[in-house]
């Protein structure tokens, strides 16, 4: 797989956005891609070209089609269980978005260190402590991992996980690590949005074995 230059990797997230709310038609212009994505039409085709995907001269590109090319790309075509490590006001939000869900990420935990806030609910689920992580990777629990960590504490977590990731054999966690992109999470409509902000890390660590490759940085 060709590596995407890092402009088309920034606006592939944008160009999915804007498919997924025109339910109602069949195809889109690259005139309304590009509007979307802060480009132009130009820009648009080169991107889509990236990807061998091509639109009918005078009729657009396929909605559904582009759609699920988009989602592949970005590693997320199908459904993926999610872990969020910190339950602070970020990891919080993130639970109770309801926009992960409709992009295919369902919440299967949230950890945290502090005793104090295990047992409580982030979204739908229980906060439970960051010791239960390992044994829930090894029992299938999740198969990805976002980060809403203080940065200073992202590092340690990542290196847990990808030894984690290497320990865990089939489709679990493994130790491609990649930053998660704003522009699948609608970030300024997310409760507490500011917390996305250093010194905060929001981090994507999914499993290295679907063969797609890391994306580029969000803070």
């Amino acid at each position: 797989m060709i590596e995407l230059p890092k402009a088309t990797v920034v606006r592939l997230p944008r160009y999915l956005r804007l498919l997924e709310d025109l339910e109602s038609k069949e195809t889109v212009s690259s005139e309304e891609l590009a509007e979307a994505a802060g480009a132009n039409a130009a820009n648009v085709r080169r991107d889509l070209s990236h990807l061998d995907f091509h639109g009918v001269r005078g009729v657009g590109y396929s909605v559904a089609d582009l759609k699920y090319r988009i989602r592949q790309e970005l590693g997320i075509a199908d459904r993926r269980q999610v872990a969020i490590i910190g339950a602070g006001n970020l990891g919080r939000a993130l639970a109770a978005y309801g926009g992960l869900s409709r992009r295919g990420f369902d919440v299967a935990a949230v950890y945290d260190t502090d005793t104090r806030k295990v047992g409580s609910k982030a979204g739908r689920v229980e906060v439970r402590n960051l010791q239960d992580m390992d044994s829930d990777c090894r029992g299938g629990c999740f198969d990805m991992a976002i980060l809403a960590v203080p940065a200073v504490a992202a590092q340690q977590v990542t290196d847990r996980l990808v030894d984690l990731g290497n320990s865990v054999s089939g489709d679990k966690l493994a130790g491609d690590v990649a930053r998660l992109n704003a522009g699948l999470l609608d970030s300024d409509k997310l409760p507490g949005s500011e917390w996305l902000r250093p010194p905060h890390r929001t981090e994507l660590c999914r499993s290295g074995s679907d063969g797609h490759r890391s994306h580029g940085p969000n803070h």
